[in-house]
């Protein structure tokens, strides 16, 4: 277990050099080394690394394998707060690759669970992803919609909301006033 562990560090330290090859070897070597003693908590911490090695080395199909299997095995360990996380993250990787509908029911079923489990960071990344797809698809109204009902969760449990999403609520109502403007000038 503790060879993982370095293994699993090593491969972090490499990623945050941009390190991307040498990230995937250490990650790949951790993820075999706790697939031998069968710690599932470390299995799924090494398919989430190895997911972002992929995407960052640009390997999407390998990436798409890796957080299909991350969200398999949270849900047989009935862990609801990785599947939110997993869920999204693949969601991210079905976006990149222009796999919209894929993306945005896997945002949706991350989000469904955020909620009834008050999750709000969950929430804020699967409404944000929910957002991006909007946009994407010039639909500025629905993004508009998830970044309010995002902006609200936070204000529901008295919290402050974060900095980013009020400043996109913010870009995204001039760039539609100056749409707006546009169309009225035509």
């Amino acid at each position: 277990a503790l060879a993982a562990a370095v293994s699993h560090h090593v491969a972090l330290l490499h990623l945050s050099q941009e390190e991307y090859e040498e990230a995937q070897t250490f990650a790949s070597r951790s993820l075999r080394l706790r697939e031998k003693i069968d710690d599932l908590s470390g299995i799924s911490y090494g398919l989430a690394l190895l997911e972002t090695c992929s995407k960052k080395l640009e390997d999407f199909d390998n990436a798409l394998v890796h957080g299909t299997r991350r969200i398999e095995l949270a849900m047989q360990m009935k862990d609801e707060e990785a599947q939110i996380e997993a869920m999204a993250d693949l969601a991210h990787t079905q976006a990149t690759i222009g796999n919209f509908a894929a993306a945005k029911d896997l945002y949706e079923k991350s989000l469904d669970l955020s909620v009834e489990l008050e999750d709000l960071s969950g929430q804020l990344v699967a409404r944000w992803g929910l957002a991006d797809l909007a946009e994407i698809a010039e639909d500025y109204e629905t993004a508009m919609l998830q970044l309010s009902d995002c902006l609200h969760s936070f204000l529901n449990v008295g919290l402050p909301t974060p900095i980013a999403v009020r400043q996109r609520i913010e870009d995204l109502t001039n760039f539609n006033s100056t749409g707006s403007e546009e169309k009225s000038k035509k």
